[in-house]
């Protein structure tokens, strides 16, 4: 399985293909004026060649690109590079919005796999004082239950917050970031932080809107501390 940043990588040069062109070049020998007249005729230069370039379609190419980024919205396993492939290809539609809220609930489901499950190892031990006939201790085997890893679920669980991290960070809907950061568990203040440096970053221009932000936030760490402090204090 390539990595999120490779598959997103990936797409973005599929999306360029989409309108990929084939410059044609024809040329053509024409004579250029290089003077005025003498005696009423003109006199000239030698002739030069002259070359044009027209783009044209390349056909094949946009049609592997698109083939190829209708694969990754079917099938990819980063959610993400789903969204990008539906939205190169400008499937930016209901049907994309219905997608998005449906991945969002899968990549929530992933994060609640578990870790870990009990089994019964087996295990050696010399406890037991028995010993053949040349003196040596006997091992004895015994099962007991113990807690381990589910490497394929830690897997699962580490792609799906690499995911949702992309959606909260990058998506262009408020609505779908703020979706994947409650998915995260993200507090509200978080998201909202995340709101602020997301709108600063499109609207650098905007300084009291961002001093206003600032403040809020400001305010709300405090009234939060105040309520951690209060909590604790009983």
């Amino acid at each position: 399985m390539e990595t999120l940043e490779k598959t997103l990588g990936h797409v973005e040069s599929l999306r360029r293909d989409l309108s990929a062109n084939i410059q044609e070049e024809t040329g053509y020998w024409d004579e250029v004026i290089t003077g005025g007249s003498r005696g009423g005729n003109w006199y000239t230069g030698e002739d030069v060649y002259f070359v044009e370039q027209k783009a044209i379609p390349n056909t094949e190419k946009r049609e592997v690109a698109r083939k190829e980024l209708q694969q990754l919205y079917d099938s990819s396993e980063w959610y993400s590079a789903r969204y990008a492939a539906g939205y190169a290809l400008n499937q930016y539609d209901e049907k994309l919005n219905d997608k998005i809220c449906l991945w969002l609930d899968e990549l929530k489901r992933k994060l609640e796999l578990p870790k870990y499950e009990v089994k019964g190892v087996r295990r050696e031990t010399t406890m037991i004082n028995e010993c053949n006939e040349d003196g040596d201790e006997i091992p004895y085997w015994y099962t007991r239950d113990e807690k381990v890893k589910i490497p394929e679920n830690i897997r699962i669980i580490k792609n799906a917050k690499e995911d949702l991290r992309h959606f909260y960070k990058n998506n262009k809907q408020k609505n779908v970031r703020n979706l994947a950061g409650k998915a995260l568990g993200y507090s509200s203040l978080r998201i909202f932080a995340n709101e602020t440096r997301i709108f600063a970053r499109e609207n650098p221009n905007n300084r009291d809107f961002l001093i206003l932000c600032g403040l809020a936030l400001i305010s709300a760490g405090v009234i939060a501390g105040c309520k951690i402090y209060e909590y604790m204090a009983k």
